[in-house]
This record gives structure tokens, sequence and C-alpha cells, in this order.
């Protein structure tokens, strides 16, 4: 098992052929929603209450379901924008990058926080309910972490497309 820098546990990696055609059905069903009862997942996938129940159970064994949500409407609650902010820091130190780590990791707002390639070390998702609340729960707490060299925000000016759910690969037709 291996730990991100928020303390979460990830599991070792299962690969897509690991999957039949039932466990596949399964969790199309449960991205679209975690709610349906087993009785009707049971009915999808052809198989009865308790084979469908132990499935569910092995894949959140195995870490395949990690957890159970809602998917809420940021718009409701007040979370107009939606913000990418590009991060550099000072340098590349285990040090540098856990405490940068703690900083982020202590922040509701950002949704999601990535190592990547290319000019930036980071790149944050973030969502907030207005620009002022953007500089202050974001960008005055990540330049106190005194880890940071540069920032680059993209604020979000409208969504093609933000989905939830995971591509799954083919399921075989003739399982």
């Amino acid at each position: 098992m291996l730990t991100d820098g928020c303390g979460s546990v990830t599991t070792t990696t299962v690969m897509a052929d690991d999957f039949d055609a039932k466990d596949l059905r399964i969790l199309e069903v449960l991205q679209r929603d975690a709610r349906t009862p087993i009785e009707d997942i049971s009915r999808q996938i052809g198989l009865t209450k308790t084979p469908t129940a132990s499935r569910i159970r092995k894949l959140e064994q195995r870490g395949v379901i990690e957890r159970y949500a809602a998917r809420l409407n940021p718009e409701k609650l007040g979370l107009l924008v939606t913000a990418f902010l590009a991060v550099t820091l000072t340098d590349h130190s285990v040090e540098t990058r856990e405490t940068f780590a703690a900083a982020v990791c202590s922040i509701p707002h950002v949704l999601e926080c990535h190592f990547v390639t290319g000019d930036a070390d980071l790149l944050l998702k973030v969502r907030v309910t207005s620009i002022r609340d953007f500089q202050r729960e974001i960008i005055d707490t990540i330049s106190k972490s005194g880890r940071v060299a540069t920032m680059v925000t993209s604020i979000v000016m409208g969504t093609l497309k933000e989905e939830g759910s995971l591509p799954l690969p083919p399921r075989d037709p003739q399982a």
C-alpha cells in the first residue's frame, strides 16, 4: 500500500483484465448510482443477490471501490467559482513537498491536487464562493507555506464536461 501526501492510503494497482463482464457491469451501475439496490444490480448482471453482494464486497476489499458518495451541485451550494491553480515549488526536496502537501490538504476548497510535468509542479482544482474567497482561502493559505515560487491561476468561465465516473475497459459481450 502507498500513501498520498494527504495521508490517504492507496492500494496496489489492479489491472483491467482482472475484471469479468459482470464486475464491469457492477462498476458501471454503481458509478451511475451508488444507491442502486442489490436486487436491481443482480437482475442487470444475471446473478442472485448473494453472489452479487459478494462481488461488490470483493471489489471494495481490493480497493477498486474506494468509497460511496453523493454528487452535489456546487452552484446550489454557493460554490460559484471554479479555478485551476498551477503551482511551482521553490525546490523539489521531500521537506518542501511535505510542507506544501500539509498546507494544501488543510484547505477544504481544494478538490484535487496533482503533481504534474511541464512548467508547474502541481495543478490544483478549487471551488469557492467568490474571487475574494479564492484570494483568502487559497492564495493566502498556500503562500503562507513558504514553499511556493510561482502560482498561475485560470478561472473557469464555463464547463463543457465534468464527469465523476471513470472510463471502464470494454466488456466482452460474450461473457
